[in-house]
């Protein structure tokens, strides 16, 4: 049963440089899509990769630390005998300042893409956001009324 717990984490699991974390699902402002949508120039893009290239190189070895901290947990709940919080605590702290380090190097770089963006594209990337959040409040407002209301057995 314990095996069964979703607990371990791989670079498969969408912690690639556009997003991870809290900003799994949109990355920079939508991620690569929305990058794409604003138009940039042959140097923008240029400069957007290298920024890329150099958090994804920097991220590497944190992302192998939270991995073995992933992985000393769950080996701590597969063996025999009782398992405490306080036998799991120090390496929840420091997968938590870990991951601390991997977001805030994320944010580094969002910033030093958005520094490259003009006044034109970063008003066109606000647009097309706040229509993603509309679209989002949409779909939440469907899936919410589309819950089936629970009938009481007899």
């Amino acid at each position: 049963m314990l095996a069964a717990i979703p607990y371990g984490i791989g670079r498969t699991q969408g912690f690639g440089p556009w997003g991870g974390g809290h900003m799994h699902h949109h990355g920079f402002m939508g991620g690569p899509m929305m990058l794409g949508a604003l138009g940039l120039t042959s140097d923008q893009k240029t400069e957007v990769n290298q920024i890329m290239s150099t958090l994804s190189t920097n991220l590497e070895p944190l992302f192998e630390q939270l991995h073995q901290g992933h992985e000393q947990i769950t080996s701590k709940l597969l063996t025999q005998g009782s398992v405490t919080m306080a036998d799991i605590n120090p390496i929840l702290t420091e997968n938590a300042a870990i991951q601390q380090q991997i977001e805030q190097q994320k944010m580094a770089a969002v910033l030093q893409v958005r520094a490259l963006l003009t006044p034109d594209q970063l008003n066109k990337a606000a647009t097309i956001q706040q229509k993603l959040q509309q679209i989002h409040a949409e779909m939440r407002a469907l899936f919410s009324s589309a819950q089936p209301t629970p009938t009481p057995e007899p």
